[in-house]
C-alpha cells in the first residue's frame, strides 16, 4: 500500500506540472517460485535472527509436500528444493526478507534465484515524452499507459474513475456483510471502501512520520494541508506542530522559540487549568522580553478562546476540510447529497425489504432500467437478469410516485420536517417519517384496506362482513384520505391509471368486491 501511494503521488506530481517522465515498471518472473532456501536463510542470519529461530524457518519450509492431479487424482507426493507457497501466510514476510536483499544488492541478485520477467516488465511514459521507442529498444522491455495496476492497485488512474477500481471492490466486497454485499451499490461499496482507508491512512499519517511515504505526502503538500486538532493536549507539540492555525508557532513566531525554555513542550504542559477563565496559557522563555519584542501579544492574541479539553483525545484533522471539523451533518452540502442518494435509492430499499419480508432472496437493481423500472425489477424478476419490466407499467408507477409525491402538513411529511428543525441527520428526519407511515392511522390505513377486502374475499361473504361489523365483531376499514374530507383529486387519475394496469395483468377479484353496492 505504501508503495502504491507513494507512485501514484509521484504520477499525479508529474501529470500537474506538463513535464514528461519514464516510469519503469519492473517484475520478477515467478518470484515466489524462484527463491532460493539456502540464500533467504542466509539474510536472516545476517539481519540477526537467532539460530533457533532460522532453524525453525528452515522447517517450515522444507516440511512441506507436494502433489500433481492426474486425471483428477493426487499422483504421490515429492518434497521441494527452493520457493515459497502462494497463500501461505508465512511466505509474504519472507518473500520481503529476500527483496529487501534484493533491493540492497541489486548486482547481485542472480544468487537469489530471481531475475526479471521481461513479458510483464514495462516502461510508461507519463506526459509527454520523446524517443520512447529508444528506451523500449534499449531496455528491451514493451511500453506500458496509464492507467495500470501495482502490486494489485490502480495506477495513475483518474481518482474519480469507478472500473478503475473493479478489482479492489470485488476483494471487498467478499469480506462484507451478506446485507451489504446485497444491498449496496457499487458506488456504495466503493464509498465505504474509501472511508475505511482513509480512516486507516489518517491514522498512519499521524503516528508513522518516519515513513518513507509520510515523507513524500508531507514534502509535497508542503504540510499546508494537515494538521491537528487539540484536545487534551497530550500528542500535539506546542512549537512545532500545527495546531492553532495553519503555520506551527516555531515558524510564526521565530524569535519566540529561540527564546522558549522547552522547544519539545507537549500542548497540555503549556496549559493550567487554574484561573477565573477554567485555565490560562503559561509559555515559559529564558529571559524577560524587552520592550520591541512585541510578538508575546500575538502569541497570547492567537491562544485567546482556546483552550486544552482533558475529557477528549487529540486527533488529526485535514485543512482543507469543508467542516472545519465540526459535525458531519452540519455542512449544506453533504446534506444535500444524502438527500439526493437516499431518494434515488428508495425503489431499492423499498423492494429490498418486500423481498427480506416474503422471504424471496435479494435482487440487485440494474443500471439499464429507469427509476419505476427498477423498483418492478426487483420485485418481479425472480433472480431472471433477462427480465424487462413493461414500459406502461413502469409509466404508471411514475405517475403514482408523482402524485404520492408531497402531502403538505401530512403526519409523515411533518414528521420529517419536525424532526430536520431540531438539527438531527438526514437519515433519522427520513426514519421517523417512515415511522410516522407505517402506522394505523397513516399510511397503515391502506393496508387495513386490503387486509378487509382479502378477508371478505368473496361478493359472496359480504352480507356476512356487514352483519359482523353491526355486531361490533367485524370491523370496517374507511376509504379515501383524511385530508380530503369530500373528494380526493387525485382519485380521478388513479382509477384511469388502474384500469390501464388491469388490462395488461388482469382485473383483480377483489375489486369486485370493492367496488359492489
Amino acid at each position: 500500500m505504501d508503495t502504491v501511494l507513494i507512485t501514484n503521488e509521484a504520477i499525479d506530481s508529474i501529470l500537474k506540472s506538463n513535464r514528461g517522465a519514464i516510469l519503469c515498471k519492473l517484475d520478477i518472473e515467478k518470484a515466489y517460485d524462484y527463491v532460493d532456501w539456502s540464500f533467504l536463510l542466509a539474510v536472516l542470519e545476517k539481519m540477526g535472527f537467532g539460530e533457533k529461530w532460522c532453524s525453525w524457518i528452515k522447517w517450515c519450509l522444507s516440511t512441506v509436500r507436494f502433489s500433481v492431479l492426474e486425471n483428477g487424482s493426487p499422483a504421490g507426493f515429492f518434497q521441494s528444493s527452493r520457493g515459497l507457497r502462494q497463500g501461505d501466510l508465512l511466505s509474504p514476510y519472507l518473500f520481503v526478507v529476500v527483496m529487501e536483499a534484493f533491493s540492497c544488492l541489486l548486482k547481485r541478485v542472480v544468487a537469489g534465484g530471481l531475475k526479471m520477467n521481461m513479458e510483464k516488465s514495462e516502461l510508461i511514459p507519463v506526459g509527454r515524452v520523446e524517443n520512447v521507442e529508444e528506451l523500449t529498444d534499449e531496455f528491451g522491455y514493451k511500453v506500458g499507459i496509464l492507467p495500470s495496476t501495482y502490486l494489485g492497485m490502480p495506477l495513475g488512474a483518474p481518482f474519480k474513475s469507478v472500473n478503475a477500481w473493479d478489482g479492489i471492490e470485488e476483494r471487498f466486497r467478499k469480506r462484507l456483510a451478506m446485507w451489504k454485499r446485497q444491498y449496496i451499490s457499487k458506488g456504495g461499496r466503493i464509498t465505504l471502501i474509501r472511508r475505511a482507508l482513509l480512516g486507516k491512512w489518517v491514522w498512519r499519517f499521524a503516528n508513522e512520520k518516519r515513513a518513507l511515504w509520510n515523507q513524500v505526502i508531507r514534502r509535497k503538500y508542503e504540510e499546508e494541508r494537515g494538521g491537528w486538532r487539540s484536545w487534551d493536549g497530550k500528542n500535539v507539540s506546542f512549537w512545532k506542530d500545527k495546531w492553532c492555525g495553519t503555520t506551527p508557532f516555531c515558524e510564526a513566531f521565530r524569535s519566540l522559540f529561540a527564546i522558549a525554555t522547552s522547544k519539545e513542550a507537549w500542548v497540555n504542559e503549556v496549559w493550567t487549568a487554574e484561573g477565573e477563565k477554567r485555565g490560562s496559557w503559561t509559555p515559559s522563555f529564558n529571559r524577560p522580553f524587552n520592550d520591541w519584542e512585541m510578538e508575546v501579544g500575538r502569541l497570547l492574541c492567537c491562544l485567546d478562546g482556546k483552550m486544552v479539553r482533558v475529557d477528549e483525545e487529540d486527533r488529526v484533522r485535514w485543512m482543507e476540510s469543508k467542516d472545519e471539523g465540526q459535525d458531519l451533518y452540519q455542512s449544506k452540502q453533504v446534506r444535500d447529497k444524502q438527500i439526493a442518494r437516499v431518494l434515488g435509492k428508495a425503489p431499492t430499499i423499498a423492494a429490498a425489504a418486500y423481498l427480506r419480508m416474503a422471504g424471496r432472496p435479494p435482487v440487485l437493481p440494474s443500471s439499464s432500467f429507469s427509476y419505476s423500472e427498477n423498483f418492478l425489477y426487483m420485485l418481479d424478476s425472480l433472480s431472471n437478469r433477462s427480465y424487462k419490466p413493461n414500459p406502461r407499467l413502469a409509466r404508471v408507477l411514475d405517475i403514482l410516485f408523482i402524485l404520492h409525491a408531497e402531502h403538505e402538513m401530512n403526519c409523515s411529511t411533518a414528521a420529517a420536517r419536525h424532526l430536520s428543525s431540531s438539527g438531527v441527520d438526514v437519515y433519522t428526519a427520513l426514519a421517523g417519517a417512515v415511522g410516522a407511515l407505517y402506522g394505523p392511522l397513516h399510511g397503515g390505513a391502506n393496508e387495513a384496506v386490503l387486509k378487509m377486502l382479502s378477508e371478505i374475499g368473496t361478493i359472496e361473504n359480504i352480507p356476512e362482513f356487514i352483519e359482523g361489523v353491526k355486531n361490533r365483531k367485524r370491523k370496517m376499514s374507511g376509504f379515501g384520505h383524511r385530508v380530503y374530507k369530500n373528494y380526493d383529486p387525485r382519485a380521478k387519475v388513479i382509477k384511469k391509471l388502474a384500469e390501464e394496469v388491469f388490462s395488461i395483468v388482469g382485473r383483480d377479484p377483489l375489486i369486485e368486491v370493492f367496488s359492489y353496492s
